[in-house]
């Protein structure tokens, strides 16, 4: 009988750990359609720590994908192909991974122009002096 009850509370503690671990995720989700994107990072982080063994390789690089688009949001650029990169390298099956590429190359791309422009511009503010 002990047997029987421990492993009930065994299960329904599992079941709410689950529950718990994807409420996070939705919670983080609305935030970042709600435009508080901080606050969608840090709900991201702490599920990612907090629910660590629990997210398959396709959650976590999902949730990594959100991460990188609330840094994008937040105009960190850096920081968020850096996780574009890390997902693709991490979890190259996923479909985080997958979708992140595009994304590396665009903004790449894009960090690249305005880097060429603003040396452009140093150098016509050089030039004038």
């Amino acid at each position: 009988m002990n047997f029987k009850k421990l492993l009930l509370i065994l299960l329904l503690l599992s079941i709410v750990g689950c529950s718990l671990s994807s409420a996070s995720v939705r919670i983080a989700h609305q935030l970042y359609i709600d435009g508080e994107h901080q606050d969608s990072l840090v709900k991201i982080e702490g599920a990612l720590v907090q629910y660590k063994g629990e997210y398959s390789d396709d959650d976590k690089s999902s949730l990594l994908f959100l991460k990188a688009q609330n840094y994008s949001k937040l105009k960190q650029y850096n920081h968020a192909i850096s996780t574009w990169l890390y997902i693709m390298d991490r979890y190259p099956d996923t479909e985080a991974a997958y979708r992140a590429k595009p994304h590396v190359a665009l903004y790449q791309k894009a960090m690249k122009n305005v880097e060429k422009r603003e040396r452009k511009k140093k150098t016509e503010s050089n030039n004038t002096i």
